[in-house]
């Protein structure tokens, strides 16, 4: 489950830079995955949860939060990763909208469990090689990604951030369809 999170933000990460880099992006501002609430993120109904994007320049934190309630008051865990980002060219895609060509290097990820149930079942699935799972403490996930290079599509429609469909990769490594089912709205 915890792997699904993380490789849904990262793949949708976009961006952290040093903090003498301040160029403004079109991506400027925080941006939520949900616009209230959040989401199931298992088939068992029993974790829930959201994320944020905060872009800052070239610089982005990418906050996952999941819950062990659907009214995301039970906190079960945070995942924050940060990266740099690259904004490259404005492309027409086949269906004739104009989006920008984007990637992101990762280059940290720390995750910290707060339930004691979170704890038991990271620990006994061994996730991200781990055993020795604790509340309250972080540990470095960056080795759990696949990988840390990351290139998108993104556009802005309005107040939401509409990124590529990761499932449709043309030949360059770049979706080639906007994912427009799952938007981050501007916060």
């Amino acid at each position: 489950m915890k792997y699904l999170v993380l490789a849904a933000l990262s793949v949708l990460l976009t961006a952290c830079g040093s903090e003498s880099d301040k160029t403004t992006t079109f991506l400027e501002g925080s941006w939520r995955s949900e616009q209230t609430g959040c989401v199931d993120y298992d088939d068992d109904f029993t974790v829930f949860g959201y994320a944020v994007f905060s872009f800052n320049g070239n610089a982005v934190q990418i906050t996952g939060y999941t819950f062990a309630d659907e009214d995301c008051t039970q906190a079960r865990s945070k995942t924050v990763s940060k990266g740099t980002l690259a904004v490259f060219n404005d492309v027409i895609l086949a269906s004739g909208e104009t989006v920008t060509q984007i990637q992101t290097t990762l280059t940290s990820s720390q995750e910290t469990l707060y339930l004691a149930s979170a704890v038991e079942t990271y620990n006994t699935d061994e996730e991200c090689g781990f055993t020795n799972w604790e509340i309250n403490v972080s540990k470095d996930t960056l080795a759990c990604v696949s990988t840390e290079l990351f290139k998108d599509i993104a556009k802005i429609e309005g107040n939401q951030l509409i990124f590529g469909d990761e499932d449709y990769l043309g030949e360059d490594g770049y979706p080639t369809q906007l994912y427009s089912d799952s938007p981050w709205y501007k916060q």
